[in-house]
């Protein structure tokens, strides 16, 4: 099972719905949908050797790619607010068995000792210089060009916290982006930051939301019970211990598009979209 990254926000090990560690593999049925390709070349799981690039002209990618192989798809991993940088323990652990699943591979790093100001305009400018496929110098394009991707064939972003934040921005700034998990996400972190306008996958009027790029069918949520910044009084009021802020239910259904009844963990689709908090 991979490794599961956690911060100081409480992550419960079990789940009313599918396990945590099940639920959170970047090879689940959503990224193996998303990249045909990848389900062919899981099959012959082929000898993975490292690699180090960089983006931006200073920030580091790292990574791992199938050895003398082309024309595969491409994950993008990107670590939550503060956390040390491709930790062995989890980043590598990730990224090999992505790479062992015949994907290029590979860790952006940016400034994730900053959150971003300014609501949504700050997680949008964020993102751009990481994800803008038309610039070759951001990490998605520095991966892109490596010898044995093919990102037509597709890209897998998969972030935490504030990692997932700007992986769910992505596909505004690459086509090519085609699935993305997103754990640790939703759109209300604390009750001065609403981010319902770029986060969420309608409009206040019902209308799909622009700035949502991926299709619901594209994303999958993950979020502890506990999470003290995105699922405070998951089914319970809010006016009892959120304090202004929306409950996890209600960001998950935000974020997501996707709606289940009360008292329901689990709102995974066939298909492997959806949300599932874990308790």
């Amino acid at each position: 099972e991979l490794p599961v990254v956690s911060d100081s926000r409480a992550c419960p090990r079990q789940s009313r719905g599918p396990s945590l560690a099940m639920s959170s593999a970047p090879s689940s049925r959503l990224l193996l949908l998303a990249l045909p390709g990848l389900a062919m070349a899981a099959a012959l799981e082929p000898e993975v050797a490292p690699f180090s690039d960089s983006w931006g002209g200073k920030h580091s990618i790292v990574g791992f790619e199938p050895r003398g192989r082309s024309g595969l798809p491409v994950y993008i991993w990107l670590a939550g607010s503060g956390f040390t940088w491709h930790n062995w323990t989890t980043d590598r652990e990730l990224l090999s068995r992505m790479a062992a699943l015949g994907a290029v591979a590979g860790q952006c790093a940016y400034e994730n000792w900053k959150y971003p100001l300014g609501g949504c305009s700050g997680f949008l400018d964020k993102a751009a210089p990481i994800f803008n496929s038309s610039d070759f110098q951001s990490c998605l394009a520095r991966l892109c060009a490596r010898p044995g991707a093919d990102c037509a064939k597709g890209v897998a972003v998969h972030g935490f916290s504030q990692g997932a934040q700007l992986a769910a921005l992505a596909k505004n700034f690459a086509p090519e982006v085609s699935a993305a998990l997103v754990q640790g996400h939703g759109d209300n972190p604390n009750p001065f930051a609403d981010l319902a306008s770029c986060m969420d996958y309608s409009d206040a009027s019902g209308k799909r939301n622009p700035l949502h790029g991926l299709d619901r069918r594209q994303v999958r949520s993950l979020v502890g019970e506990h999470d003290g910044t995105f699922s405070c009084c998951f089914n319970q009021p809010d006016d009892q211990c959120c304090w202004r802020k929306r409950s996890g239910r209600q960001q998950q259904t935000a974020t997501t598009g996707y709606a289940c009844p009360e008292g329901q963990y689990d709102c995974l689709q066939p298909d492997g979209s959806g949300w599932d908090v874990v308790s």
